[in-house]
């Protein structure tokens, strides 16, 4: 007798479902952020770092950083020094007490202490060779200053704002860290990461704004400093702690409204900072601008969401956001080089 045909598959094969392709985190927290700081080192729009620096001018070529000896030279300027210092030492003196017979318990800690060293002396090595490859003038060396523009340059990245956000080498520290795989081990590494994170941003940005109040740096300079030690911390970090991640395709797994979010932001932002150039040297630093500013921003990451999320289709998708990107970033090129406006008559002779 013949048998009957399997009507059934084997339902262990009908639940199983086809793993989705694991995301390289060399992605997000390598590439985009140093991807982040040459376009901030390319594309940095005067007027948007004045509108920021005015509130601390008061005119004559003095700045309100310069009143206050106190605050500003020697507990942020000064002061702020001593914290990679610390880091640095410390990890040091640990790395050495590890070898000792009283201080066997540090000795799986030494891969954590050594890479703390490295990045913050990296840190610091590579923004001061920036800063001396570098041409960009610092604020009081500008004539809308009241500066002299003789001998102006080497202004970029900030070195003083390093000194906070080369502490980024702690939270990759800790990061590397193994705990144990219960809820509470994942809530409290996750917890202790947020607040060294939160806390290194924090110090960094005061760092950095203590220095624009000076009229030593702009606020791109600050904010291309975070991404700057962030990527040189990430990359040591891969290198200390996960190799392999390097040998690893870099593929991200990304939701259809994600794709098209992070496609808006790259659109509305950062092809359009020619716009947003305008806007700033427009307005003044005060409440009601501020608010203006950001409700523009607002409505226009809107647009290009809704625009971009219309193409509900992935190829489709793909295909319009990639056509946007060239459309947009030559228009920014000829916008940045040459001060074209891109209008309907430039639209025609194009």
């Amino acid at each position: 007798m013949k048998s009957l045909p399997r009507l059934v598959k084997d339902p262990q094969r009908i639940s199983e479902k086809p793993e989705a392709s694991e995301s390289n985190p060399i992605v997000w927290m390598l590439l985009v952020p140093a991807w982040i700081y040459i376009f901030i080192a390319l594309f940095r729009f005067g007027p948007i770092d004045q509108f920021f620096a005015f509130p601390f001018y008061e005119g004559a070529g003095k700045w309100y950083g310069e009143s206050n000896v106190l605050l500003f030279r020697t507990i942020l300027h000064k002061g702020g020094k001593i914290f990679p210092v610390i880091a640095g030492v410390g990890s040091l003196v640990l790395l050495l007490c590890s070898y000792l017979s009283l201080g066997k318990t540090l000795k799986p800690y030494r891969k954590q202490f050594t890479y703390v060293i490295i990045a913050i002396v990296t840190c610091a090595l590579s923004v001061v060779g920036a800063k001396a490859l570098s041409s960009s003038p610092c604020p009081w060396s500008l004539e809308i200053f009241e500066g002299n523009p003789e001998g102006a340059g080497r202004c970029f990245p900030a070195g003083h704002a390093s000194s906070g956000f080369a502490l980024f080498a702690l939270f990759f520290a800790f990061l590397g860290l193994k705990f144990s795989k219960s809820p509470v081990g994942s809530a409290g590494r996750s917890l202790a990461c947020g607040l060294i994170l939160g806390a290194v941003v924090t110090l960094g940005l005061i760092l950095g704004v203590g220095r624009q109040a000076q009229g030593a740096h702009f606020i791109s300079h600050t904010v291309a400093t975070m991404f700057f030690d962030w990527s040189i911390c990430a990359f040591l970090y891969f290198l200390f702690f996960q190799p392999r991640v390097f040998i690893k395709k870099p593929t991200v797994v990304l939701s259809a409204g994600s794709f098209a979010l992070a496609a808006a932001v790259y659109l509305a932002f950062f092809l359009n900072l020619p716009f947003f150039s305008k806007v700033f040297s427009a307005l003044h630093f005060s409440f009601q601008d501020l608010t203006l500013i950001f409700a523009l921003a607002v409505v226009l990451l809107c647009i290009m969401f809704i625009g971009v999320r219309i193409l509900y289709f992935r190829w489709i998708m793909k295909a319009g956001i990639l056509l946007f990107s060239l459309l947009a970033s030559g228009a920014l090129y000829f916008n940045y080089e040459f001060g074209t406006i891109i209008n309907t008559e430039m639209m025609n002779n194009a």
